[in-house]
């Protein structure tokens, strides 16, 4: 059958003998075959990639959210605007708040 990864870690985690033959066979192959060396730097190299990837990844989702608020912000500055009337909106902007906030009780 097959495992997930988490039902092996929830066994390992229980019966930790359990899986050490097959991690001690797993160390003699990596040995025998590129050595400790070579392993060693392949998983520090996997490693950095996926951590570059992770924070590419959270940089595309803050810009994803800061699109969205400034479209958010814009559309709400339009029916701000709206309200307000245009020499009140550009000349005034400190009431903007307030009918902003009064848009909010609103919707």
């Amino acid at each position: 059958g097959c495992f997930t990864f988490k039902e092996v870690m929830d066994v390992h985690s229980r019966f930790p003998n359990t899986f050490y033959p097959l991690f001690r066979l797993q160390v003699h192959i990596m040995r025998a075959t590129l050595g400790d060396t070579w392993w060693d730097f392949h998983k520090a190299k996997l490693y950095d990639t996926i951590q570059e990837e992770k924070a590419q990844e959270r940089a595309r989702l803050i810009n994803k959210i800061k699109q969205e608020s400034a479209a958010i912000n814009e559309e709400n500055d339009d029916m701000v605007m709206k309200r307000m009337g245009v020499v009140k909106f550009y000349l005034m902007p400190w009431k903007r708040q307030a009918e902003r906030d009064k848009l909010k009780k609103i919707a």
